[in-house]
């Protein structure tokens, strides 16, 4: 008897700096599958830790540059930067059969206002660990 699918929560968050002043709060919550048969498993897990890379990389790359500049250009005009906020998380929900839905959620705010946001849906496969 196989035990029902279990997804754990894989947590990042990071505070970017830029010139020791706040830029932006990133915060990446992907999901960690198991009780899977092992190919299946592996090959979901894979897929979110490659994308929590990429986004771990992106926030401190381009997305601090953009933040920094905008802060920089905040504070020669005398004005107020608010850090951003920036999120990739994620909802899931078995379906009927053998098949999980996935949702990613990317979320980009600014002071309570949202400046971006996006939202992808995965349809996976438990019995062959591919998305249909």
């Amino acid at each position: 008897m196989q035990l029902p699918l279990l997804i754990e929560d894989r947590i990042w968050e990071k505070v970017l700096l830029s010139e020791g002043e706040p830029v932006a709060l990133c915060r990446c919550v992907l999901p960690e599958v198991s009780r899977l048969e092992g190919r299946v498993q592996t090959r979901m897990n894979r897929l979110y830790r490659h994308g929590e890379e990429r986004f771990q990389r992106w926030c401190r790359t381009a997305l601090l540059r953009r933040a920094g500049a905008l802060r920089r250009e905040a504070r020669a005009r005398s004005h107020p930067f608010d850090p951003w906020e920036v999120s990739l998380t994620y909802a899931a929900e078995e379906t009927e059969g053998e098949t999980l839905e996935v949702i990613l959620l990317y979320r980009r705010e600014q002071g309570g206002r949202v400046l971006f946001s996006d939202r992808r849906t995965v349809h996976w496969n438990l019995k062959n660990g591919y998305p249909t």
